[in-house]
């Protein structure tokens, strides 16, 4: 859409320049002619050449564009009808933008401005790839705006051209990686999990699937027909939005691992809390019946239920873990730990190729994050030709 460009304009009675920009007159620096007045004629026009063709957009401010964006998230970032954790990631990164920019038009933002969220980011001690996703969520967020017709494009596309932190360039920390956590440690743990936790904890050792693979396992996932090696499809998995299939495969060990969860409902989840409750109760309940001289009457059943879910979720997988380890006065770990480990012994034993299909990885290289490399033949070698 072209722009007609108001004209250089005269004020007889001020003898001074004036331009009239969507029915304002403005009136111009210096007398009427000079070199200062024209500059300023160029200013304005130049500023009214940049502006966005909608005049409507000058009223979006960040604000409004972060809760109109945020709201899209809920119902974009989700899987099985239930948010994803990057809606909470979504928030944190809009965070400090709106604590600097709140009443900012959008189409006043740019790069510079975009630098200075990024540097607010890095005085709260963020790591340099956590900032530089955040700075890509941001970036995110200006291209919905396009997409929506409520950012200008060259807004979006001048912050786009903001790039990454570097490591060892910037005064952003490195983050630290997920180390493997010793089998010791486990095993020390092992005693002070119910009998579902300590499945699934040597299930994940034994086939480095990940935490949520090992939490939604049910019967009508698993395959069976292959007698020497059933195979596990999750329902859902981390790559699943990508189109990416996702198999795991169990071998004896890990057949003989859940062989004792296996259940009638082929909808039921193998590892549930609630039988994990149930069978916890009845253990407390026969230690009293032991102990107990005289009979006693049986006790009614509770009016109210506790609470528990079909399967484990993140948060009570990785707590019963955490009590576990402060029982055992071990340092605590996590169930992601878990993978890492599975993922190096498979690494050590297997070429790298080997261990990205069983770790599940699209490239090399994210199999060489999480399995770290095994220098122990390097140095051997170095000790008989170094």
């Amino acid at each position: 859409m072209s722009r007609k460009i108001p004209g250089y304009l005269h004020h007889k009675a001020r003898n001074k320049g004036k331009v009239v920009v969507d029915g304002k007159t403005i009136y111009l620096d210096g007398a009427y002619d000079s070199e200062e007045s024209r500059r300023h004629y160029d200013r304005i026009i130049a500023e009214l050449l940049t502006r966005p063709e909608r005049p409507d957009l000058i009223n979006v401010t960040l604000a409004r564009l972060a809760v109109c964006y945020v709201e899209y998230a809920k119902t974009y970032y989700q899987k099985d009808g239930e948010p994803t954790q990057e809606n909470g990631l979504i928030r944190s990164a809009l965070r400090p933008l709106i604590e600097l920019f709140s009443s900012l038009p959008v189409a006043d933002f740019g790069p510079l401005k975009l630098k200075l969220v990024r540097e607010r980011m890095t005085d709260r001690g963020w790591v340099r790839n956590t900032i530089n996703d955040h700075v890509g969520r941001i970036n995110r967020m200006l291209a919905w705006g396009v997409e929506n017709e409520l950012v200008p494009p060259h807004v979006q596309a001048a912050c786009k051209a903001v790039r990454n932190l570097q490591k060892g360039r910037c005064k952003a920390p490195e983050g630290k990686p997920v180390p493997v956590v010793e089998l010791e440690r486990v095993e020390a743990t092992l005693p002070f999990v119910g009998r579902q936790i300590a499945a699934m904890i040597e299930l994940q050792l034994s086939t480095a699937m990940r935490p949520q693979e090992v939490r939604l396992m049910r019967m009508i996932d698993i395959d069976r027909s292959d007698a020497t090696c059933w195979e596990y499809r999750p329902s859902r998995h981390k790559t699943q939005h990508h189109g990416r299939d996702r198999r795991i495969f169990l071998g004896p060990k890990a057949q003989e691992i859940i062989s004792d969860f296996l259940k009638a409902d082929p909808e039921a989840y193998l590892f549930c809390p609630l039988d994990a409750y149930n069978e916890a109760n009845e253990r407390r309940q026969a230690k009293a019946r032991s102990c107990r001289r005289t009979p006693r009457r049986p006790v009614p059943e509770p009016k109210r239920k506790p609470r528990h879910g079909s399967h484990y979720t993140k948060e009570s997988y990785g707590k019963a873990i955490s009590r576990a380890c402060e029982a055992a006065g071990v340092e605590k770990w996590s169930p992601n730990q878990l993978r890492h480990t599975a993922g190096t012994a498979i690494r050590k034993k297997m070429s790298l190729d080997d261990a990205r299909t069983v770790l599940g990885h699209s490239d090399a290289r994210t199999t060489e994050i999480y399995a770290e490399r095994d220098f122990s033949a390097a140095r051997e070698i170095m000790r008989k030709l170094g």
